[in-house]
């Protein structure tokens, strides 16, 4: 996970800088190389949180003995759209500020810059992550 969100935060933000340069190869192609570059870490964001909360769980069952998925899963549901109503929030205030028109093009040039700072966020707080052994759980 903190490869991912860390990989996210380096590369994604480059795609703010598209075409602002004088490159040997297109803003198309610049678009394309970052992309790639990033289509694991954008996996990665994609897919292990949920493995993540699995670990969780499994944790949390062998150390009370209690099976409580459906609260730590539905947690994390409401996390997760609470996050993404806040950034498309502040995606759409970023836009409004900044310009979305070639004429004004510093809110879409902003918008990967702000997902780097927020995966930077949380590669931080991810990297004090650790889930030790889990104990058996007590007996009934």
């Amino acid at each position: 996970m903190r490869f991912g969100v860390g990989t996210f935060a380096l590369l994604v933000p480059l795609l703010g800088a598209v075409g602002l340069f004088p490159l040997p190869i297109s803003p198309v192609t610049q678009t394309i190389i970052i992309i790639i570059l990033a289509g694991p870490a954008i996996a990665a964001l994609l897919t292990l949180p949920n493995a993540l909360v699995a670990d969780i769980t499994t944790y949390d069952a062998s150390v009370t003995g209690a099976r409580r998925e459906a609260m730590y899963f539905g947690v994390q549901g409401f996390l997760v759209n609470v996050g993404q109503g806040l950034a498309e929030a502040t995606v759409a205030w970023q836009l409004s500020f900044f310009g979305s028109s070639p004429s004004r093009p510093w809110g879409i040039r902003l918008a990967p810059l702000m997902s780097g700072i927020f995966a930077l966020a949380s590669f931080l707080i991810f990297k004090k992550y650790s889930l030790a052994e889990p104990k058996p759980a007590p007996a009934p």
